[in-house]
């Protein structure tokens, strides 16, 4: 899950601290009370759907359905699964027509080959800022310590950052470094960036942390320690949590979650995967042999508890999360249910000309919202092709953005070729997913080519 906290859209304190001290509560509450708990909340958010959003008074009308036949979790199976597709079709047909305080619009990361754009109020914003207060609170984070992130589009937007290691933003307490400085040759001015400020955390997509933690120990850089690390966006690799545990030191905490902001699992300090139930409802559905070992995984099914603006009800995220197969409660004490383990994404990587790895470009895409579909791939060291399903506001000067995007991350020495093609074009996975990295090597494969190792 993907996060630019923007003072503007989260400033709401006194939501936040309610909020607050109700996630202190629930993440220690009996089974049975959570599940009270989730039910009000569910009973809360279906009524204002059904009032006052066309899409969900239209579908209940055509099904016979009354707000009141949807009070309880079990009572969702009674509704169809909500897609990708038919909240792109939809659009704001999916937004409430109340009247509302100030919303914020996003845009999800577009991990499978396309964007959606969705409507959040400050209930969802003031949500998202409280799940992380909690998460990395696992972690021994209070709010005000310092932390570090990787945020290339930082540096992307605003000309005069351009090609800057690290940027740092006095406000907010927060280091955020350039994923395009991830190489052998500038690994020294990261590094120098994270000894003068000192943050105490880490966040970013696992293979940025990885690549991190690697290069830091192959130039011999021992002093850069975090309390805790915070992988997030990709599947979070056993070899790469040990690199970030043997370099960074501190705890290594995983999480997964989505823009959409229906389900959110994180680790604690003990290693168990928590679905966070007071967040949004978790179902999983087909559960069966899937996995790479033979995992039995489950299609994760989310509900929003909070946001009021767009409600999202039995949201088909695509992923896949592999059940707990016991009862056993977590040694952390707290309630919250546990899941084994989460199948999300996991992307190769791209290799720069010049040298360098660029991981977690998944969300590319996510900023070019014309584009209906797309995916790179690399077929050689120095040439990268994008391609696209151009949908109807597509144009040249898109084109020309979408170029410009890419090279700002991959550098001038990249060739971007942008093709357009059909739908049946796009290159899947056998599950039916796009994949919307297909890279030049894995990232230990794209460090021993790139010299770094």
């Amino acid at each position: 899950m993907g996060v630019t906290f923007r003072i503007g859209d989260f400033f709401a304190p006194g939501r936040i601290m309610r909020l607050r001290r109700e996630f202190q509560r629930t993440q220690y509450m009996p089974p049975d009370a959570l599940r009270a708990w989730q039910n009000e909340r569910l009973t809360r958010v279906v009524l204002h759907a059904v009032r006052h959003v066309p899409y969900w008074r239209d579908l209940f009308r055509e099904r016979g359905l009354t707000a009141a036949d949807v009070r309880t979790v079990d009572d969702l199976e009674k509704l169809p699964l909500l897609t990708r597709e038919t909240v792109r079709r939809e659009g704001r047909r999916l937004r409430s027509n109340a009247p509302r305080s100030r919303l914020t619009v996003v845009s999800s990361s577009g991990s499978t080959g396309r964007p959606i754009t969705m409507a959040m109020d400050r209930a969802a914003n003031a949500l998202e800022f409280v799940y992380y207060w909690r998460y990395w609170g696992w972690a021994g984070y209070r709010l005000g310590d310092r932390f570090a992130m990787f945020d290339p589009y930082v540096f992307l937007d605003r000309p005069r950052r351009a090609g800057r290691a690290w940027h740092w933003q006095p406000l907010l307490g927060r280091l955020v470094l350039n994923a395009a400085a991830l190489s052998a040759e500038r690994i020294g001015e990261l590094a120098d960036g994270l000894r003068r400020f000192r943050p105490r955390f880490l966040k970013g997509h696992a293979s940025d942390l990885a690549l991190l933690a690697l290069l830091l120990e192959a130039r011999g850089i021992s002093d850069i320690h975090f309390k805790g690390v915070f992988p997030t966006a990709e599947m979070l690799l056993p070899p790469h949590r040990e690199a970030m545990r043997r370099v960074f030191g501190g705890l290594v905490l995983d999480s997964y979650g989505h823009m959409e902001r229906v389900v959110a699992v994180c680790q604690c300090e003990r290693g168990g995967y928590h679905v966070n139930a007071d967040y949004g409802l978790l179902q999983l559905e087909d559960v069966a042999p899937r996995g790479p070992e033979g995992q039995c995984l489950g299609r994760v099914v989310g509900t929003g508890l909070h946001n009021l603006a767009m409600p999202f009800l039995r949201y088909d995220v695509g992923d896949f999360i592999e059940p707990a197969d016991d009862a056993a409660p977590c040694p952390c004490g707290r309630t919250l249910p546990l899941v084994r383990s989460i199948q999300g994404r996991r992307e190769d990587v791209l290799v720069t000309p010049d040298g360098r790895v660029a991981a977690g470009l998944y969300n590319v895409l996510g900023r070019v919202p014309e584009i209906e579909l797309g995916q790179l791939e690399q077929d050689g060291r120095d040439h990268v092709t994008v391609a696209v399903v151009p949908g109807p506001d597509y144009d040249a000067r898109v084109e020309a953005r979408l170029t410009d995007i890419l090279t700002g991350l991959l550098g001038p020495a990249m060739r971007i070729e942008v093709r357009h093609v059909a739908r049946d074009a796009i290159k899947r996975t056998p599950d039916g997913k796009v994949r919307t990295i297909i890279g030049y090597a894995t990232v230990d494969e794209a460090l021993r080519e790139s010299g770094a190792l």
